[in-house]
């Protein structure tokens, strides 16, 4: 037997100022449905009201270009707390600006200090999103997520504006991650930049050499890593990341 149609219906639920649009798969297609709450939408958009309207997605994916077009953000995976978030968040750089692209960090107390970070800098590669017992944290763990949220919005501008360039090499095996990857993005005025890194398993038991894609930077102005380790260390056109435990997460702001 196939597997049984269910119902289709879209709904908008205003969270605050956000607008999250939701729909659940069935026998309609999927622009029967956009036709339908679009009239809606707009209605909404007319008003002049600040809003930020949330493609939420919750019967399978809607990364749609004309419901891009028309909506602020949208949830890009449902991996949130898989090691191969940060995998899919730098392969949708492809698909999706990542302005607009909700990645969500999902955190717990239990947390290593290397998964705590390995979580926040995924969320550079795009929207930065908090999920998890949040409120059970620590004082330390309150004071790493202040820190992360605050590098986040520095380096938010070139996120939003800026092109991506790959290093490392995408893993073969996403479940099961090994070697390491990243981004650079440059913001358009050309004047700042970002870099996002992260080990996954099975990388030699040596200090990581990753050459950057241009010296004009100088070092990193700013760093978001965990304190297991020693600290990078940059010459202006090599980035060392000491050795250490496998799943580790880096972020690095350039220029101004």
């Amino acid at each position: 037997m196939g597997r049984k149609s269910t119902p289709t219906c879209f709904m908008i639920r205003k969270v605050a100022n956000t607008i999250c649009i939701h729909t659940t798969r069935g026998k309609i297609g999927f622009f029967e449905i956009f036709s339908g709450w679009l009239p809606k939408l707009i209605i909404l958009m007319n008003k002049g009201y600040e809003l930020v309207i949330e493609n939420c997605s919750s019967g399978g994916h809607r990364l749609e270009p004309s419901m891009m077009q028309r909506t602020s953000m949208s949830s890009f995976s449902d991996a949130h707390e898989s090691w191969n978030i940060p995998i899919i968040a730098r392969q949708l750089h492809h698909l999706i600006p990542p302005r607009q692209s909700q990645i969500w960090a999902v955190l717990y107390p239990d947390d290593s200090p290397e998964r705590f970070i390995y979580s926040l800098t995924a969320t550079l590669y795009g929207r930065m999103c908090l999920s998890g017992p949040v409120h059970d944290l620590n004082d330390a763990q309150m004071t790493t997520v202040k820190n992360a949220v605050s590098f986040y919005q520095a380096a938010a501008p070139i996120i939003k504006n800026g092109k991506t360039h790959f290093i490392g090499s995408t893993p073969d095996n996403w479940y099961q991650p090994t070697g390491w990857s990243g981004i650079w993005r440059e913001s358009d005025a050309g004047d700042q930049a970002l870099l996002v890194i992260h080990a996954y398993n099975a990388l030699p038991d040596v200090d990581l050499q990753i050459r950057l894609p241009t010296n004009r930077f100088g070092g990193p102005r700013r760093s978001l890593h965990d304190a297991t380790t020693d600290e990078p260390t940059s010459d202006g056109d090599t980035l060392t990341l000491p050795k250490g435990n496998p799943f580790r997460g880096y972020a690095f702001l350039f220029g101004k």
